[in-house]
This record gives structure tokens, C-alpha cells and sequence, in this order.
């Protein structure tokens, strides 16, 4: 028996990770202080590496706040903090690779000697990818059939990007914070790059001469990354995160409007599909020996074209602080949400406002607002708030209202079967001459009946002309042995 076997390098996933950290900052010095009005933060990975047993990464966080000093005074202040961490696991090996995301679940704060300190926790998001290779059998001189198989490579690729934005508004006296949300709306290839598209959600709060206010812009983005396996109609997938974001503002006092000039750095991380069909043998026997075959049936998830969905939604807030009708919502500081794909699109919209009580005194404020709308797709889901307002139209009850756009990009799953090993057995008893009558199984087709019957599917045909497959499992075939 003589055996042709060709191999596939790829890559698969072997395992997804998780952790928390903490990291610590001091936000405000001495007794300046008074109360915090509003708290963004953002982290941005610096670096990852696999090594044997354990994923080490690190990243850098950077904490933006408004708060009010003892003298009743708006003021703000940036900070950032870099970290560095590490995940054991058993399964880990210096050859793989991985893809890295963090995310801030949660942020505290703490007040000791006079002095503020902001704590984050953050948890990264990690999968890992192992080198695989597959060996399927190419060629034999058994009785063989043979057909098409696919095998895909996943093709990873990264760059950077910038754009900016500039837009009119009434007369600021100073820019306190901002915040932004991301949406890669689309990833297509082209020869030799992938064009990514998508929105950033910029909200901004500032001092005006009336005091505190909020205002938010949809900035588009596109960018193409480099991508040398990169051509038209093979399947993609892009990822953003927000490296940098600056806004500088020019007042015209005469004119009584400012100009804000917004500034992003964008990082993308592009994953590419790269199908690959060569011929391979489906199936064999012998006709004279027993025959092992083993079979390998790797899949393969492939991201598919996300679907844009635009959905308003509005709802009852649940709110940290109690409320009066004399309490007024002054502006937005931040705002997100998450949710999953099920039968519906069920999430959870967050938000933080600073509020005006009766004394006019300025708070920060938490609130949560849940929301479902139908959807058709299924798939993995990301999120982008815009246009968000809340009010209270009943005493002591906030109500938001917001316009959700998500991006469900469904996954497929490719699979692939082919023999991955041929082992000859013992002898198979040989049968005297005469003629035998087979009943087949319905719905057997030729290659089915050959096989049963060893011997070759052109010699099924000539010996019984008449049959059409697939077989009904009435018919009666024919055999005629000779020594």
C-alpha cells in the first residue's frame, strides 16, 4: 500500500483567559479637595508575551476628573498609571501567540492625609492561539475517492490611524473632561489591505458662563491597515481602541462661540480568514485487506460581515442619590453600554451625570437604565450610546432616553473532514465463485454500494447498469465472482 500525505500549517485557539487587578493613583494633593464631579478612565495595553506556564502584559491607565475645591471652584485634573501583570496557566507555551483586551470594570475612591486616591480594577481579556498543523492524505493506490476539502489560516495584521474633528459651539470657558466610545461598523478586504470603518462617540463637559453643560459629537473614522494576505471577498474582522484623544478649544469672546478641535489616535487590530481548497481522499478500502482510517474534523469560526442596527431606547433609572423635583440633571459625563444577543438584544445602559440639588450644589451620580429590543441576527455584539438625555418627569424617578447603534457580526463555523491516517489490517477472507445477491441500505450511492461490496465503482455499474442512485433499499445487486 503506498500513501501520499500533504500538511496545512494554521493556527487554532487553545484557551481564553481572565484575571483582575488592581492599580492605584493619586488623583488630587493636600486638602484642596471638596467632592469628586466626574471620573473617566481609560487603559490601553503596552505590551503582552507568552511564555512557558504564564502570559505576562502590562498597560498603561489614564484617569480624567472634574471636581469641586473647598472654595467651591470647577476645576480638573489628568493622571495616569502604568501596570504590569501576569496569568499562569498550564496549557501555556513560548511558540504561541495571543490577542489581548482590557477593560476597566469598576473604579473606587479613597481619601487619606488630605489626599484623593483613585483605584481601578481592571480585567484583561485574553485568547490564546497554538501553531497547528494538519496532515491529510493526498494520494493512494486503494480503491479511493476523492473530493475538495478547505482549510483556513487565520492572517492577523495591526496599525495605527489618526483623524480629528472640529465643530462650532457657544462661547467655553475651559474643557473639563471627555469621554469616548468606539464601534467598528465595518472590515473589508482589499488587495493587500483591510478598510475599516466606524463611529467615535465623543462627549465633552465644560464651563460655560451659566455653568456646568455637556455636548457630544459623532465623529467617523476610517482607516486601511496593511495586510499582505489580504484580498477582495475573504472574510475580516477589525478591533479599535482609543490610544490618544486631545481637544483644544479657541474662544472668540467678540463672537461669543468656541472652536473644538478634537484629535484621535486609533489602533486596529485586523484578523483575515485565508481559505485554502486542495483535493484529498475522502474515503478507501481494499479489496483484499482490512483498512484503518482515521478521520480528523477540525472547525474553523469565522467572523462574517456585521449587521448596523440603529435603536431608540428610553426607560426608568435606577439612581445612587435621592431626589427632589427642585433636583436638575446639569449634563452627561459619561455614558456606555453592554448587552448580548439572544432571542432578543438584552443590555444595560450606564451612565454618570453631575446634579444640581436645591442649593444648587453639584454632585456626581450614578445611573443604570436597562433595555431589550428584537434583533435577527446572532453573533457577537458591540455597543455604542449616543444622543443620551435624561429627565425627571416624576418626583424622585429619573427617566433616560438614548439612541443605541450596535454591530452584531454573526460567527460561522467552518468545518473541515479528511483522513489523517491509512493503516493496512489482516487479510480479508476471500470468497469461492458463484453469484451473490447484496440487498443495499436506502439511500446508499454508488461510492456506499462499492465499498460494501469491495470492488470498484465502475465495476458496480458495468455489472448493474440498470440501478440509479441513490438506492431505495428494494434492489437487488448482482455479483459475479470467478476464481
Amino acid at each position: 500500500m503506498q500513501n501520499s500525505f500533504e500538511t496545512y500549517e494554521t493556527t487554532l485557539p487553545v484557551v481564553c483567559l481572565t484575571a483582575q487587578t488592581a492599580v492605584e493613583c493619586k488623583l488630587v494633593s493636600g486638602g484642596e479637595f471638596s467632592s469628586l464631579l466626574a471620573l473617566h478612565t481609560i487603559v490601553v495595553p503596552t505590551g503582552k508575551e507568552v511564555l512557558s506556564g504564564e502570559f505576562r502584559y502590562s498597560g498603561k491607565l489614564l484617569f480624567s476628573a472634574c471636581y469641586e475645591d473647598t472654595e467651591g471652584e470647577v476645576r480638573r485634573i489628568e493622571r495616569g498609571a502604568e501596570f504590569t501583570h501576569s496569568i499562569e496557566h498550564p496549557a501555556l507555551a513560548p511558540a504561541q501567540s495571543a490577542k489581548l483586551k482590557i477593560k476597566v470594570l469598576k473604579t473606587t475612591l479613597r481619601r487619606e492625609n488630605g489626599n484623593l486616591y483613585v483605584s481601578a480594577i481592571v480585567s484583561p481579556e485574553v485568547e490564546i492561539f497554538t501553531p497547528a498543523t494538519f496532515t491529510y492524505l493526498s494520494d493512494t493506490d486503494l480503491i479511493a475517492k476523492k473530493g475538495e476539502i478547505a482549510l483556513y489560516r487565520r492572517v492577523t495584521a495591526g496599525g495605527m490611524s489618526e483623524c480629528e474633528d472640529e465643530f462650532e459651539t457657544e462661547a467655553l470657558n475651559d474643557v473639563l473632561t471627555h469621554s469616548e466610545q468606539l464601534l467598528v461598523e465595518k472590515a473589508e478586504c482589499r488587495q493587500g489591505t483591510v478598510s475599516v470603518e466606524g463611529k467615535i462617540a465623543l462627549l465633552v463637559t465644560a464651563l460655560k458662563e451659566e455653568g456646568i453643560c455637556s455636548f457630544e459629537r459623532l465623529v467617523p473614522f476610517s482607516a486601511e491597515i496593511p495586510c499582505e494576505s489580504a484580498s477582495p471577498f475573504l472574510p475580516a474582522k477589525a478591533e479599535a481602541i482609543l490610544r490618544s484623544a486631545t481637544i483644544n478649544v479657541d474662544t472668540d469672546e467678540d463672537k461669543g462661540k468656541s472652536v473644538l478641535l478634537s484629535d484621535f489616535t486609533l489602533e486596529f487590530f485586523c484578523t483575515v480568514w485565508e481559505k485554502s481548497t486542495m483535493q484529498a481522499v475522502e474515503d478507501a478500502f481494499s479489496p483484499a485487506k482490512e483498512i484503518e482510517l482515521v478521520k480528523e474534523t477540525p472547525v474553523f469560526p469565522i467572523s462574517e460581515e456585521g449587521v448596523v442596527l440603529t435603536e431608540h431606547i428610553a426607560g426608568v433609572c435606577a439612581c445612587n442619590e435621592t431626589l427632589d423635583f427642585a433636583s436638575e440633571v446639569k449634563c452627561i459625563t459619561s455614558v456606555k453600554a453592554v448587552g448580548q444577543v439572544g432571542e432578543r438584544l438584552e443590555g444595560v445602559l450606564t451612565a454618570n451625570a453631575i446634579l444640581a440639588d436645591r442649593e444648587g450644589g453639584l454632585k456626581k451620580v450614578e445611573l443604570t437604565c436597562p433595555f431589550s429590543f428584537a434583533v435577527k441576527e446572532k453573533g457577537e455584539v458591540s455597543l455604542l450610546v449616543c444622543g443620551c438625555k435624561v429627565t425627571q418627569k416624576k418626583e424622585g424617578e429619573l427617566e433616560a432616553e438614548a439612541t443605541i447603534k450596535a454591530c452584531i457580526s454573526p460567527v460561522k463555523e467552518e468545518k473541515a473532514a479528511f483522513l489523517s491516517e491509512c493503516k493496512e489490517g489482516k487479510d480479508i477472507e476471500e470468497r469461492g465463485s458463484g453469484i451473490s445477491v447484496f440487498l443495499p441500505s436506502k439511500g446508499d450511492g454508488l461510492w456506499e454500494t462499492a465499498k460494501r461490496l469491495r470492488i470498484k465503482p465502475e465495476e458496480v455499474e458495468r455489472l448493474n447498469p440498470n440501478l440509479t442512485y441513490p438506492l431505495t433499499g428494494k434492489e437487488r445487486i448482482l455479483l459475479y465472482r470467478q476464481k
